[in-house]
């Protein structure tokens, strides 16, 4: 819940700009609620054994964020502003020789984090296969077959995506050759080392 709260602290321009301060500080009271609300609905995937364990718990802001800017008579790319807002924030702190040890995804990381996912130890957690990336513009990636933000809580009326969160570190994300929307089947993420 702190976690959450702060998240909303660095977050207050986006609302404030286009809301008003007043509905702003409203509108952060009811994402609170909202999250509270959907806490006990985030499954076990695996807690600190899993690396993407605060990713499904990251869903559940976006969904708090999403629920009460739409109310608001927002729109979904208001709620993917302010989740890109922080996590702008968030990556921006690290001093930028240290983003690569802090966060940066390299390729024995993808490789056991996909070959784990291929147990399907828990129902509702991601399963995707490492792509290696010789003779293409990335030096490797992760195809994700299935999603858990989207098994736990992508409904038609939610379409906010966590995907796409800025390159960290030596490596960085780069677009899929496909047309294939992360939410109509699979998504998926390529690093290149930056040169």
């Amino acid at each position: 819940m702190h976690r959450f709260e702060r998240f909303l602290n660095h977050n207050t321009d986006t609302l404030t700009n286009r809301f008003g301060a007043t509905e702003a500080i409203g509108m952060r009271e009811e994402m609170l609620a909202e999250y509270r609300a959907l806490l006990p609905q985030v499954p076990d995937i695996g807690g600190r054994r899993n690396p993407l364990t605060p990713a499904l718990g990251m869903s559940a802001w976006a969904v708090a964020v999403y629920r009460v800017v739409m109310r608001h008579g927002g729109h979904a790319q208001d709620a993917g502003d302010v989740l890109h807002g922080y996590l702008q924030t968030m990556v921006g702190r690290i001093p930028r020789q240290l983003r690569f040890q802090v966060l940066g995804h390299h390729r024995a990381r993808v490789e056991k984090m996909a070959r784990r996912s291929q147990q399907r130890r828990y129902p509702d957690d991601w399963v995707g296969q490492s792509v290696d990336g010789t003779g293409q513009p990335f030096d490797f990636g992760i195809d994700w077959t299935e999603c858990g933000v989207r098994c736990r809580h992508q409904r038609p009326s939610c379409p906010v995506r966590l995907c796409g969160a800025p390159g960290i570190g030596p490596v960085r994300r780069v677009p899929l050759p496909t047309s294939r929307s992360p939410w109509r089947g699979s998504c998926g993420s390529r690093w290149r080392r930056l040169r």
